[in-house]
């Protein structure tokens, strides 16, 4: 059962994930992270940006390529990155 204080397991669809870099992004908002991009993968198509958000936590997103170049993303960059609340999934541990 969800309460205060219970340990939980976050999941949240990569592509759901709406990513800034912080040089052109207003302050922090409600379901915004900060991080820095630690790894970029570019794909075919599609990239996979690897943000760190703090020591122990990394958010994965994906998004389009053109997308990447419009945004200059590159490893080290400060981003912020939006998460659409409706695609978060919490798991209680046991």
């Amino acid at each position: 059962q969800l309460e205060i204080g219970a340990k939980v397991f976050v999941l949240i669809k990569a592509s759901a994930v709406e990513i800034t870099p912080a040089a052109t992004a207003s302050r922090l908002g409600t379901n915004q992270f900060g991080g820095v991009v630690d790894v970029l993968i570019r794909g075919e198509l599609r990239s996979e940006a690897q943000i760190l958000v703090d020591q122990h936590l990394r958010l994965v997103v994906t998004l389009d390529n053109s997308l990447l170049d419009e945004l200059k993303l590159e490893q080290l960059m400060r981003v912020h990155c939006r998460v659409d609340p409706s695609s978060v999934i919490l798991a209680v541990a046991a």
